[in-house]
């Protein structure tokens, strides 16, 4: 399936947990080719993703594969990985991650990638790099 009809999929069908998981489950390997993950990016995944994560806020497994599919599009130090990964901030992908680990501290794989989204989110040291942190900070993301 390609990058834009798995986010036309995510987009139109975020309320069915299933077609979420799928996928999520498709961009598991976006962390192979930074060509992939900007086409994600391009296509409106990260607010999808994010809007999916929150109307499933009590799937473990949609925060899962939620998280990881965020982690891995925000890899990339690149321009385009930093850009990104403030596409992601500003599509509320800090506040989404947070609350899924809040609401499933229980099951290890949703804390797992909820740090490898906070992560892939945050590295950075320039200034927006460091508004990052903070904003994930005061999402209570160090006590989530």
């Amino acid at each position: 399936m390609p990058v834009h009809a798995a986010v036309h999929a995510l987009q139109t069908f975020f309320e069915d947990e299933r077609v979420v998981n799928a996928v999520c489950d498709r961009w598991k390997g976006l962390s192979y080719g930074p060509q992939r993950r900007q086409a994600a990016a391009d296509a409106g995944a990260l607010p999808a993703l994010v809007k999916a994560m929150e109307h499933h806020r009590a799937s473990p497994a949609v925060t899962e594969t939620g998280c990881l599919a965020i982690g891995n599009i925000c890899a990339g130090m690149d321009e385009a990985g930093v850009a990104r990964k403030q596409a992601a901030a500003d599509a509320g992908a800090l506040g989404a991650s947070v609350n899924g680990m809040q609401t499933h501290p229980e099951a290890s794989t949703v804390q797992e990638y909820g740090c490898f989204a906070l992560g892939n989110i945050c590295f950075a040291a320039d200034e927006a790099g460091l508004e990052r942190k903070q904003k994930a900070a005061d999402a209570c993301a160090i006590t989530a």
